[in-house]
């Protein structure tokens, strides 16, 4: 993979992050750490970044998320996936090795079928509250 590609991949895994991070910060969630990458990294301050950039996350005070609605719960999920579907529409249709770098992220997140991707998490929050909404009839 050419250097270009890889340094746009990361690009778009940081942008995909930030998503989540939005999502946190618009419901006052404290965050713990952003990682981007998991192999060798630099820490600056709550953010750990590597050079091989292929596991992401951002971690959070779940205490505090816990306490957010079903709905909001499932937007910090769905943001990150959903930046990704943005920059797959925005980005002109010459770059096409782009567009596809952002389909295939959204597909790898919203799937269900790793554990800990966002389609898993949405579905686990989905789930959770659907069992709260029923305990309290």
């Amino acid at each position: 993979m050419s250097i270009k590609y890889y340094l746009f991949w990361a690009v778009f895994t940081i942008l995909h992050e930030l998503g989540h991070v939005l999502a946190l910060k618009l419901l006052r969630v404290p965050i713990k750490q952003v990682r981007i990458g998991n192999l060798i990294y630099i820490r600056i301050g709550a953010l750990k970044i590597s050079p091989i950039i292929f596991d992401s996350c951002v971690e959070f005070h779940e205490e505090e998320f816990s306490k957010k609605s079903t709905l909001s719960r499932v937007l910090v999920f769905a943001l990150g996936p959903l930046v990704n579907i943005a920059l797959l529409w925005i980005l002109p249709e010459r770059l096409v090795v782009f567009r596809l770098m952002n389909l295939l992220i959204f597909l790898v997140n919203i799937l269900p079928l790793f554990s800990g991707s966002d389609g898993r998490e949405i579905i686990n929050e989905l789930v959770r509250g659907f069992r709260m909404e029923r305990m309290s009839k």
